[in-house]
């Protein structure tokens, strides 16, 4: 392998956690779904005429065969109902932690070697390729899309429990043995009833929240510059406004059924409020401590601060378009 092809991540030691400092604030944010939405529970729905035949079964059965016969039996039938999404409350909900882990997951992405130096691990990675797989392999489409940033070796994930330095945003979201700056609430949607039932060619019946779905939630954050609450931005896929793009996320995102799409979303950023711990917020306009921004001035203090982004990681981001470029590969 050559060496060329290989970048060390630049690590360097946390900044407390136990001291306040810089910006500390939230923002309330929307993802509003483009396309169909799946979120899953892992879990399959069951109907209640199952589980009161579940229940019958373990009551009347006592032999362990004619059991297990059963349970057999009525869990073929419970694969065929549709795969549950996320509920809480009966409303449909994304995760935090999957809101989370999208944004860290592109802005990860989107970092490129500057020398042979990278600012960003790849916190889940294990070998990966660095060669496109084939098409059909699995993984093919998220290699071509972000080829720029998988086409080279990055040392290992950041791990604090077994050293004292890591990257810039295992320093912002957090790594083993050490709690993030940023943190992201569940986002909640609409209704569970508004959910529609969808059967994929691939065998698959899902609930899926329909496109113009609206799922609101809250990203905190602490002990951030204002160009690295840009960089949150970015990741939400935020350009020179206050609405991004249309960016991936969910099940099913990199897959195609004919003119059935999943997973194409916008993150739209509504107010940004600063805690009276704050230090003042000077994006284009001034956010006092305890103040809070919306609106046109939201929409400029969002566009400086993705300027700052740029100013201070030049040449080091890369900016992909993936729902452009997943839509290219399928040509």
């Amino acid at each position: 392998m050559s060496s060329s092809l290989r970048a060390r991540v630049v690590r360097n030691p946390p900044r407390s956690r136990d001291t306040l400092t810089d910006i500390i604030g939230c923002i309330e944010v929307d993802i509003v779904a483009e396309s169909y939405l799946y979120i899953g529970s892992g879990f399959k729905s069951m109907p209640a005429n199952l589980v009161e035949e579940l229940k019958k079964a373990i009551k009347s059965d006592k032999s362990v065969e004619n059991l297990r016969s059963a349970i057999s039996t009525i869990s073929t039938r419970v694969f065929k109902e549709y795969e549950a999404p996320v509920v809480v409350k009966g409303r449909l909900v994304i995760p935090g932690s999957s809101v989370k882990g999208n944004v860290r997951s592109r802005l990860e992405l989107s970092f490129v070697p500057k020398g042979d130096q990278i600012r960003a691990c790849l916190i889940r990675a294990g070998d990966y390729p660095i060669e496109p797989p084939s098409r059909g392999m699995l993984g093919w489409r998220h290699f071509r899309i972000w080829e720029k940033s998988l086409k080279f070796i990055r040392e290992g994930p950041c791990d604090y429990t077994r050293m004292q330095n890591v990257c810039l945003l295992c320093d912002l979201f957090g790594t083993a043995g050490l709690a993030g700056l940023i943190h992201f609430s569940d986002f909640e949607g609409p209704s569970i009833s508004s959910a529609m039932p969808l059967s994929l060619p691939v065998g698959e019946s899902l609930l899926v929240a329909k496109p113009g779905s609206v799922f609101s939630g809250h990203v905190m954050f602490m002990n951030v510059k204002p160009w690295e609450l840009g960089l949150l931005f970015y990741g939400m896929g935020l350009r020179n406004k206050a609405i991004g793009r249309p960016v991936l996320l969910g099940k099913h995102k990199y897959r195609r059924y004919g003119d059935v799409k999943l997973g194409i979303v916008r993150y739209r950023v509504k107010r940004l409020q600063l805690s009276k711990l704050s230090s003042p917020l000077k994006v284009a306009v001034e956010v006092k401590p305890e103040g809070s921004v919306e609106g046109e001035n939201l929409e400029r203090a969002v566009n400086v601060a993705l300027e700052l982004v740029r100013e201070n990681l030049e040449n080091e981001l890369v900016d992909i378009d993936e729902v452009k470029a997943l839509e290219q590969i399928e040509v």
